[in-house]
C-alpha cells in the first residue's frame, strides 16, 4: 500500500447534513464542528501510519453556504474552538481557560433546529443560548438574521445573503425576543458569542416564514 497525504478534511459540508422541511441544511455548532474535525483527524490521518500529513479546510473565513460553515476563524480574526482542537491535536497543549466559550445550541420559543419552525410574518418570538459552562458576564452576544441561500450551484462563488434589519423587542445576554421578518421565505438566525481572549462560538436556526 502507497503512502497518501489528505490534502483537504473539515467538519460534514452542506450536502452531508439534515435537511429542513424547505431543503435547505441545519448547520451544526461551531463545538461540535470542532468535535468532527477532531474526529476525522483521529479516525483517518493519527490511526494509520501510511498517512504523510494533511491540510485542514478551511484556514480562515468564507462564504460556503453560511459565512460560519467552513470559518476556522471570523472576520475579525477571533478564534473558533475548531482552533484549539487541531492545535491540541498536533501536539500543542491547550487549557480549558484559553478555550471559547462552549455552545450545547438554540432554541426558539423551545424549539429547536430539530423542529419545523414554520412562522408567520411579524410574529414574537424568543431566542435563548444554552451554553456548557456557568454563566459568564463578560461574554459579549450578537444576533443576526440573514436570507436564506439556497440557490448555489456547484463550483460557483457565493455572495453573503442579505443582511436583513433585526427587529429587537427585548435582549438580555443568551435571550432575544424580536419580530419575526414580514416577507416570505427563509431565513436564518445566528448568534456569535465573544469573550476577551480573542475567541468566537457561534450557531444559527433556520426558519420559514409565512406572510398570510
Amino acid at each position: 500500500m502507497m503512502p497518501y497525504y489528505i490534502s483537504e478534511y473539515a467538519n460534514n459540508g452542506p450536502w452531508e447534513e439534515r435537511k429542513t422541511l424547505w431543503s435547505v441544511p441545519v448547520e451544526q455548532t461551531s463545538a461540535k464542528k470542532a468535535e468532527q474535525y477532531a474526529d476525522n483527524y483521529r479516525t483517518y490521518i493519527l490511526s494509520d501510519t501510511r498517512s504523510m500529513g494533511d491540510l485542514v479546510f478551511y484556514w480562515g473565513q468564507k462564504q460556503e453556504h453560511t459565512h460560519t460553515w467552513f470559518s476556522i476563524f471570523d472576520e475579525e480574526g477571533r478564534k473558533s474552538q475548531v482552533y484549539y482542537n487541531l492545535k491540541s491535536l498536533w501536539g500543542q497543549h491547550t487549557s480549558k481557560a484559553e478555550m471559547p466559550p462552549q455552545i450545547k445550541y438554540m432554541l426558539i420559543n423551545q424549539q429547536g433546529s430539530k423542529d419545523t419552525l414554520i412562522y408567520n410574518a411579524k410574529d414574537i418570538k424568543t431566542a435563548q443560548i444554552l451554553m456548557e459552562d456557568k454563566a459568564d458576564t463578560t461574554l459579549q452576544y450578537k444576533w443576526e438574521i440573514f436570507k436564506e441561500g439556497w440557490s448555489y450551484k456547484v463550483a460557483e462563488k457565493e455572495k453573503r445573503p442579505k443582511n436583513v434589519p433585526l427587529k429587537i423587542i427585548e435582549k438580555h445576554d443568551n435571550i432575544l425576543t424580536f419580530r419575526v421578518p414580514e416577507k416570505d421565505g427563509p431565513y436564518r438566525i445566528f448568534v456569535y458569542v465573544y469573550d476577551q481572549k480573542g475567541n468566537f462560538s457561534t450557531t444559527n436556526v433556520p426558519f420559514y416564514v409565512l406572510n398570510q
